[in-house]
């Protein structure tokens, strides 16, 4: 039997009772994964004592909140998309959802986020990149993420963690945003550039000064490297993967850079799951989203690294900007523009076609493609619950659903789950039965 579980709005799930014993009952539905839109997380309550030990504990006051509220759509009273879990919330939509589940049968992973939003609130505490701006408007809506070596915030969210786990019966954790910024965002693939990044480069043993200059010569080289037809040619060529690397810069500094930033993420992830570990043993279900493999290595997620030192499980995003269906597209487009602009010359259709083909990416059909290279890629020990929008035509439910069994997978983490339309809930039940 394949895992099923449901990431979820947390307030319309506490207002129905009854929904998650008919979803056990009609589909099989195992694990349950709320997400409140007012405060990003599941809706914990931490204490006054460690909400107030919060170095972002007074983002009301920032200077820059309307800019974060205004580029993610935010409002009052939502509260900003920040690492941890802030003070001051209502709980009771939880308990109730942890009732819920407890009568169903049904079991409650907990959630909330890291690094990936909300760096333009809090300067000091933000991304630094080697080459561009962070907060350039043009990137800014892919996120302005946090550097995720800022000692005084990572020793907070842990504290976090402890508390959640020690207060609330959850039996697993999803957390989001483990990751830099979304590779679309061009500047933010040259972070974190910060002295604390550079120092802990060198001291894992790689050369910052190296690392920085290659991030940078990149941009400096790539508008003019080949024309259109050059690109046409790697469109069609038999590459894919990172190779192209090595196509841009024969200096292995820039590949070491992007394994760097890989080994940040992952430590810094992995730290949670050890506590996890500690705190609830070692059959606790603790993981993250991360980019698709067309874009994973660059964008700070390479899987040789992420799994099984950072996470229990492999999985991906739900929301547009790190869905799988979206990610690699915007990166190549988001390049095939700034190329374009640097050098009008070039076709900004054939720069994205020849990106695409060099990333291993099939801009036609992306989550397909994506799945397949995953199973390739990823190790069997480590079980995959694959993203999977369900708010689709049955048919397209379907085929998903046969592919997922078809590459081996070990379950689905669903959105968009189709509480009351019989034929999509029979799909499901046959995947999770499959």
């Amino acid at each position: 039997m394949k895992l099923l579980a449901w990431f979820c709005d947390l307030d319309a799930l506490a207002a129905e009772p009854d929904l998650l014993s008919r979803l056990q009952g009609e589909i099989g539905l195992q694990v349950v994964i709320p997400e409140s839109h007012l405060y990003h997380t599941s809706g914990f309550r931490i204490s006054e004592k460690v909400a107030h030990a919060s170095p972002l504990a007074d983002w009301r006051s920032s200077p820059h909140l309307s800019r974060h509220q205004e580029t993610h759509g935010l409002s009052e009273p939502a509260y900003p998309v920040v690492p941890g879990i802030l003070g001051g919330v209502d709980d009771s939509a939880l308990r109730a959802v942890l009732r819920h589940g407890e009568a169903a049968g049904v079991d409650v992973w907990g959630h909330f986020g890291l690094w990936s939003y909300g760096g333009e609130i809090f300067p000091e505490y933000m991304m630094q990149c080697a080459w561009g701006e962070a907060l350039d408007p043009q990137y800014r809506r892919w996120g302005v993420a946090f550097c995720p070596n800022v000692t005084e915030i990572n020793d907070w969210v842990a504290e976090c963690l402890r508390e959640i786990l020690a207060e609330y019966p959850i039996r697993g954790m999803f957390l989001d945003h483990a990751r830099f910024a979304a590779p679309a965002h061009l500047p933010g693939l040259s972070a974190c550039a910060c002295d604390r990044c550079r120092q802990l480069a060198d001291d894992w043993g790689y050369s910052s000064n190296a690392m920085l200059r290659a991030a940078a010569t990149w941009w400096l080289l790539l508008p003019h490297t080949t024309s259109n037809d050059g690109w046409r040619r790697l469109a069609e060529a038999e590459i894919g993967g990172w190779e192209f690397l090595e196509f841009v810069t024969a200096d292995t500094s820039l590949a070491e850079w992007f394994d760097f930033r890989s080994r940040v993420i992952a430590q810094g992830t992995g730290e949670l799951l050890d506590i996890a570990k500690e705190v609830r043993g070692p059959d606790f279900p603790f993981g993250a989203d991360s980019y698709p493999p067309s874009v994973s290595f660059i964008g700070g997620h390479r899987l040789g690294r992420w799994s099984p030192v950072a996470t229990d499980y492999l999985t991906g995003g739900h929301g547009r900007i790190v869905s799988w269906q979206y990610a690699g597209p915007d990166w190549t487009r988001s390049m095939a523009v700034w190329l374009h602009e640097q050098n009008p010359d070039l076709d900004p259709f054939v720069v994205q076609n020849g990106l695409a083909r060099l990333a291993g990416l099939n801009l036609d059909a992306p989550i397909p493609n994506e799945w397949r290279r995953l199973a390739a890629l990823r190790d069997e020990n480590v079980p995959a619950y694959p993203a999977l929008n369900c708010n689709l035509e049955a048919e397209t439910l379907r085929r998903d659903c046969t592919l997922l069994t078809d590459l081996g997978f070990e379950g689905a983490i669903v959105s968009g789950l189709p509480v009351d339309d019989p034929e999509r809930l029979a799909i499901l039940r046959e995947f999770v039965e499959s």
